[in-house]
């Protein structure tokens, strides 16, 4: 899908950090709900690399609370304790 090919915009130029996790995390959510009842491997394996600085930490909360529930391994590298 083109969804998922690379952007004909420099959005870090355009986006805050902030507004740039978000659209990482929806890119990735929309990549998981995309196997669903397809021939394509389900994704099982996710590395997280600064996801969530920019974000607060309900939110952060929130973000990785879904992807627990969805059953995935984590690979998380972050500052926050949480």
């Amino acid at each position: 899908s083109s969804l998922f090919v690379n952007p004909k915009y420099a959005w870090q130029d355009l986006l805050s950090p902030g507004e740039l996790q978000r659209l990482s995390f929806l890119r990735l959510l929309l990549r998981l709900s995309s196997f669903h009842g397809t021939i394509h491997p389900r994704v099982e394996l996710v590395f997280l690399d600064e996801i969530s600085s920019s974000l607060d930490v309900k939110m952060e909360t929130k973000m990785y609370e879904y992807l627990l529930g969805e059953n995935l391994t984590l690979i998380s590298i972050g500052h926050r304790s949480s």
